[in-house]
């Protein structure tokens, strides 16, 4: 866990994480509009905006290499490998909802 005066290098993720199935089936177009009402008002929930911008990049990456790259230049680190939580150098901690990471089991086509 990072914490005020720590060295952390960031990152990085090193596993996937869980499956996850919704209460009620979603589409993707659902699942896009609950993901986005999330990230637009994440700072709400505390911590620095550009660490909760970079989360969101690194979640939006393309591979697992550009998005840890994106957690060590936010200087983040995940201390169980999984981006659903996250601390920034100063050792606050983001959690980010499964939703915003994965798509449910039962998405719809």
């Amino acid at each position: 866990m990072g914490c005020a005066g720590s060295k952390s290098t960031g990152g990085p993720i090193l596993g996937d994480p869980p499956k996850w199935t919704a209460e009620a089936p979603m589409t993707r177009a659902e699942l896009k509009k609950k993901r986005d009402e999330y990230w637009e008002t994440e700072p709400y929930y505390g911590g620095r905006v550009e660490c909760w911008q970079a989360l969101r990049q690194a979640i939006e990456a393309p591979d697992r290499k550009a998005a840890n790259a994106i957690l060590v230049s936010a200087e983040m680190t995940l201390p169980g490998g999984l981006i659903t939580e996250a601390y920034d150098h100063l050792g606050y901690k983001y959690e980010v909802p499964i939703f915003c990471v994965r798509e449910p089991t039962n998405i719809l086509p």
